[in-house]
């Protein structure tokens, strides 16, 4: 009985945590976006540090190439865009703003979101949304943005 809630609460997990690419604004921009695995499992991943892989689509591809991983970490997505299209993509999320900083010139955002996954504890925060905008590029990540932006 607890292996078939731990199944079931996993395969939720990864039922929400795959909705990044749905919950993006409808539009015409181009959309990339990267999935973080624990472990290679697509001969084009990157490798970036310790067991974390990165592979990377387009939009319209993006839901096949999650269905062809394992052990997805995080999502990411990047497209142009300004900081009203940030305040979009937050209200159509429903995010619940935790925090806000500037380093340079990116603006970060961190926030809870029932749209996505499981949160992390960052900077003291339960967060497992993150958005940043940095010359009209705007980047959002669950549960952390974790390439670069």
């Amino acid at each position: 009985m607890k292996k078939c809630l731990i199944v079931l609460a996993l395969c939720i997990l990864l039922l929400v945590t795959y909705s990044l690419p749905v919950i993006l604004p409808d539009s015409d921009k181009e959309i990339y976006i990267n999935y973080f695995t624990k472990g290679k499992y697509n001969e084009n991943s990157i490798y970036l540090y310790d067991d974390i892989f990165m592979t990377s689509s387009d939009y319209k591809n993006g839901q096949q190439t999650a269905d062809s991983l394992r052990n997805i970490v995080g999502i990411s997505a990047t497209f142009k865009g300004d900081f009203d299209d940030m305040q979009k993509v937050l209200k159509k999320c429903k995010v619940a703003v935790s925090s806000e900083e500037r380093v340079g010139n990116v603006h970060i955002i961190y926030g809870i979101s029932e749209s996505c996954g499981k949160p992390v504890q960052a900077n003291g925060m339960n967060i497992n949304f993150q958005i940043a905008i940095r010359d009209n590029v705007i980047t959002v990540g669950t549960p952390l943005i974790m390439g670069s932006y």
